[in-house]
């Protein structure tokens, strides 16, 4: 499995990622403070952020990136889910390690380093190793 790349690349997004949620959270509000009416202003701003995020990089390329964090995002909740149910029964608790409990309800394993916690506790952006 691919997870150590994959970690690394998706802790750097997730830098980017925050950034772009600053940026949408400052550019949603107008010079009065208020937040705009019209959904059309807040998709616009939403994509002016993102295209600034992207920087450089061609938008084919970035969506990759982007579909990549909200699928890690997404099996990493479903992961958490069925762990906190694992735990709340005194029968499964002893095999929340297990990666066959996980598989078994048709949900990805998430190894500790990919969970999506894990990475919005360690992303950074100070020294980029990636790309």
């Amino acid at each position: 499995m691919h997870t150590g790349w994959y970690a690394e690349f998706a802790y750097h997004s997730y830098s980017r990622l925050s950034r772009l949620e600053a940026h949408v959270a400052i550019s949603t509000k107008t010079r009065n403070g208020r937040a705009p009416t019209s959904t059309a202003s807040f998709e616009a701003t939403l994509w002016a952020a993102a295209d600034k995020l992207r920087g450089n990089m061609d938008a084919a390329e970035y969506k990759h990136v982007a579909l990549g964090l909200i699928f890690l995002k997404y099996i990493s909740d479903r992961f958490e889910e069925r762990r906190a149910r694992a735990l709340a029964d005194p029968e499964e608790a002893p095999l929340v390690d297990e990666r066959d409990l996980y598989i078994g309800d048709n949900v990805f394993w998430v190894p500790d380093r990919a969970r999506w916690n894990f990475i919005k506790a360690n992303a950074t952006s100070v020294e980029p190793t990636i790309g």
